[in-house]
């Protein structure tokens, strides 16, 4: 049997010195070493086991090849990498800034907009409608039934993911990353989370220095916003959040609209549900007995089912006309429209403070059009 290290070994001394100064002349050398102490490196693994094993002759021991590229690419052409920690505590790198980007949810999108990214966009999800210019990106599905095909068609350098917004995301993370594709996870909680959010976009894509005055506007609007609806004292008004009536379905402390309402010197009944839009009953709501109900949908319409409440007149938010409604993208889409759903919520929080132990009956309706005007003023 052939011992591997005598064959390298035969290998290294049978080069004479004409070949040895021909090689040097040439340049081949270097590339020569190389290939030897790759075989050296790989027989010294190897060697851990059994030293009489034979070579398989189909069996490459070491790709050389990238150590040739190496060798002819000049230092200067070497890019730093760009780092972000996502919110899965995941450290984010790309070689160079991202240039062709999956986005897997339509506020992922958005931000990417605001980041100033979204040329860069090569295709996302349905209902990705916001800016105008999302409505020419190409779609690879809904935002939980893409496939990891669809998404490796359209050959990304980056794809970002919304981590709580479908199951399955750490399997999707785990198949792109073993396909060589970085994958930002996106999941925001807290307002400050959506600046935070749109900054790491932007040094992935190396925009920060353009982004800078959004950001400062969107968390000075919220931080007016919170001055004038978190005193200390002020009264706190128990609020029921509806996002769909059948089945009934709420959301829990833990998303971002919870913090919202906080902001605005609500409480959300559901805060400690489990799930994130926990299901709940009739019953439970009656129970509570909220003195205000806002709902939002996915259109952006007022639905027709937020008149449902009218069953039950005893309810104090149904006594003093408190049920409003919320375009669903000012609040469930956590990008910087977000204030604007704020400063709505906050309005209607407050109007319902006042209606607190009055015998005086509101005969406000919960149309949106007129407050929808005052709150999109910057």
């Amino acid at each position: 049997m052939v011992n591997k290290k005598s064959v390298v070994m035969l290998m290294a001394r049978d080069i004479d010195r004409q070949a040895f100064k021909c090689a040097l002349k040439t340049g081949l050398l270097p590339r020569m070493m190389l290939f030897i102490l790759a075989c050296l490196a790989c027989l010294a693994l190897s060697g851990c086991g059994d030293t009489t094993a034979s070579l398989n002759s189909n069996e490459t021991l070491v790709d050389t090849t990238h150590l040739v590229e190496l060798e002819r690419r000049p230092s200067t052409d070497r890019v730093v990498a760009i780092e972000v920690v996502d919110y899965l505590d995941r450290k984010v790198q790309l070689l160079k800034p991202a240039q062709r980007i999956v986005a897997l949810s339509p506020h992922i999108v958005e931000n990417l907009y605001s980041a100033g990214l979204g040329e860069r966009i090569v295709a996302a999800v349905d209902y990705a409608d916001y800016p105008a210019a999302a409505a020419n990106i190409s779609r690879i599905g809904g935002h939980s039934n893409f496939s990891v095909e669809a998404i490796v068609a359209y050959q990304p350098d980056l794809v970002v993911g919304w981590a709580s917004g479908y199951k399955g995301f750490g399997q999707l993370v785990a198949r792109l990353e073993q396909l060589g594709i970085p994958v930002y996870a996106d999941d925001p909680r807290v307002l400050s989370d959506i600046t935070r959010s749109i900054s790491d976009l932007a040094v992935l894509g190396d925009t920060a220095s353009t982004v800078s005055p959004a950001l400062k506007g969107f968390t000075e609007r919220l931080a007016r916003l919170r001055e004038q609806y978190s005193a200390d004292g002020l009264p706190v008004v128990q609020l029921f959040y509806q996002i769909w009536p059948d089945p009934l379905q709420t959301l829990n402390g833990d998303h971002l609209v919870s913090a919202a309402i906080e902001l605005c010197s609500g409480k959300n009944i559901f805060a400690d549900a489990v799930a994130l839009a926990p299901v709940v009953n009739i019953e439970s709501v009656l129970a509570y007995n909220p003195e205000i109900i806002i709902a939002s949908s996915s259109d952006n319409l007022e639905p027709a089912w937020l008149d449902d409440w009218q069953q039950w007149p005893s309810m104090r938010a149904v006594i003093n006309r408190q049920v409003y409604f919320i375009p669903g993208d000012w609040m469930s889409r956590h990008t910087l429209r977000v204030a604007q759903g704020v400063a709505l919520l906050c309005e209607y929080i407050d109007n319902a403070r006042r209606f607190r132990g009055s015998t005086q009956k509101n005969t406000a309706a919960h149309r949106v059009s007129s407050a929808v005007e005052r709150v999109l003023e910057p």
